[in-house]
C-alpha cells in the first residue's frame, strides 16, 4: 500500500509536466470554469500567482511521494499532505479520495515495537 501511495503521487505529479500546466494556464483555466472555487478561508491561497500554484503542487506531490518513506520528513510531510489536500477537497469537491489518503498516510508512521 506505501508503494502505491507512492505511484499515486510521481503519476499525478508526472502528469503536469507540460507546458501549460508549468505556465499556470491550466489552472487559471480551471479557476475561470470554476472547476476549482476555494472557499473564503483558503482566499490567501487563491491569491498566489497561478504559475506559483502550478510549481508548488507538483513541489508537494513530489515530496509525499518520496519524504513519507524519509523517517526524519515524514512528519512536516504528513502535515503538508493533510493541508494539501484539506484544500483540495474543500476547492474541488474531488469526494472521498482526500479522506482515504489521510488513512493510508498512518502506514508511514513509525510504530513502536511492544513485548508482550
Amino acid at each position: 500500500m506505501q508503494v502505491m501511495v507512492s505511484i499515486i503521487y510521481v503519476g499525478s505529479a508526472t502528469s503536469k509536466l507540460y507546458p501549460e500546466w508549468l505556465s499556470g494556464e491550466s489552472l487559471k483555466m480551471l479557476y475561470e470554469y470554476r472547476a476549482i472555487d476555494p472557499p473564503k478561508i483558503f482566499a490567501l491561497i487563491a491569491a498566489i500567482p497561478f504559475r506559483w500554484q502550478a510549481w508548488l503542487t507538483l513541489f508537494m506531490e513530489y515530496s509525499l511521494a518520496l519524504g513519507l518513506w524519509l523517517p526524519r520528513l515524514i512528519l512536516p510531510v504528513f502535515a503538508g499532505g493533510f493541508f494539501f489536500h484539506i484544500y483540495m477537497n474543500s476547492a474541488m469537491g474531488i469526494g472521498q479520495f482526500s479522506f482515504q489518503i489521510f488513512v493510508y498516510y498512518l502506514l508511514f508512521l513509525p510504530c513502536k515495537k511492544t513485548r508482550i
